[in-house]
């Protein structure tokens, strides 16, 4: 990486799953990508390392799980709109094949509709509860697995200018192989809650 969004990439072919050493020079801002033909990518983020050897990391791990943007362009709440911006469905990884739809209500009523990731509307002038759905279909021989992900949350919001308090979840998991697959061994998983509304406790109630 050379400034802001500006670089080069040096690409090389591997059959995954697979271990690979890097060398690097220590000091410099590398960024990596996976890339499955033209539909799916996998950002490994920037690093800049120091000399010597870095421990190892395992990326593509599953389960991958709908996520909160690495920028600060979340869902926000302007005066009486809401700007709402929700295009993580995979974490780290983008799949070019997703076709994404939302509906926002509150009491009943649908105040807005998307096909994408996106949704801007406004709402009343008063605090109300609202219910976001989010739903997202996949296809791909590698989306065999996760066809279909829908995420919902329901939360209270009033006029003024703020994050939306949604609700992220991290998943980590051990017992699966290489290629996420569940054999004898006992899978776990993980789970941690983050909310971006202040002042809010978070809590796991069930998973399905």
């Amino acid at each position: 990486m050379t400034g802001e969004w500006t670089g080069v990439f040096l690409y090389a072919q591997f059959r995954f799953p697979a271990t690979i050493t890097e060398y690097v020079t220590p000091g410099v801002p590398l960024w990596g990508e996976v890339s499955y033909g033209a539909e799916q990518h996998l950002d490994l983020g920037e690093r800049t390392l120091a000399g010597g050897t870095t421990p190892a990391r395992t990326v593509g791990a599953g389960p991958l799980v709908p996520s909160r943007r690495a920028w600060n362009d979340d869902s926000e709440r302007y005066g009486n709109r809401m700007s709402i911006l929700e295009n993580m469905t995979l974490g780290d990884s983008a799949d070019y094949t997703t076709t994404t739809s939302m509906r926002l209500s509150s009491g009943g009523e649908v105040l807005g509709t998307s096909t994408n990731g996106s949704l801007n509307v406004a709402v009343p002038a008063t605090g109300q509860t609202y219910e976001l759905v989010q739903e997202n279909k996949r296809r791909g021989p590698y989306a065999m697995l996760s066809p279909a992900i829908s995420s919902e949350w329901t939360f209270r919001s009033a006029p003024g200018t703020a994050l939306l308090p949604l609700m992220d979840l991290t998943v980590a998991t051990t017992g699966l192989d290489s290629r996420n697959r569940a054999w004898s061994t006992p899978v776990t998983l993980t789970v941690t809650p983050s909310t971006r509304g202040a002042g809010t406790v978070d809590t796991v109630e069930r998973i399905e």
